[in-house]
């Protein structure tokens, strides 16, 4: 009678659990368009960097964020750009930053408006 018990609750496990879940997919390689945003963005980067250390100095330690989030249209055109910092200070680099993004090539894309962010921590030690 145990024996039977046992089968009927290991059954009623097994049910519960229902169907093994298959692996999920591996994401879709980035576009080309995205990989190209992305190394301009990088390429940008040593330009903001050099805006902040213009600001904060190079004679004291500090930390700073700066991101960026920028809206691209199919012609690789700068629509839209928003700056944020921290400390407040960093404030006063976003024109230089803004003119290094102005100054990029933006590439291209197959959709009408492409969004992109980046965040970027510059710290002098």
């Amino acid at each position: 009678m145990k024996r039977a018990l046992w089968a009927v609750v290991l059954c009623a496990f097994s049910a519960a659990a229902g169907p093994k879940k298959k692996a999920s997919a591996k994401a879709a390689p980035p576009s080309p368009a995205s990989v190209a945003v992305t190394q301009a963005l990088d390429a940008v980067q040593p330009a903001a960097g050099g805006c902040v250390v213009d600001v904060l100095g190079s004679e004291t330690a500090w930390s700073a964020k700066v991101k960026v989030k920028l809206v691209l249209d199919a012609q690789g055109h700068l629509v839209e750009l928003a700056i944020t910092s921290t400390p407040a200070a960093v404030s006063a680099a976003h024109p230089c930053i803004e003119k290094a993004m102005k100054g990029v090539t933006w590439p291209a894309t197959h959709a009408p408006l492409v969004t992109a962010e980046r965040e970027w921590t510059f710290a002098m030690q």
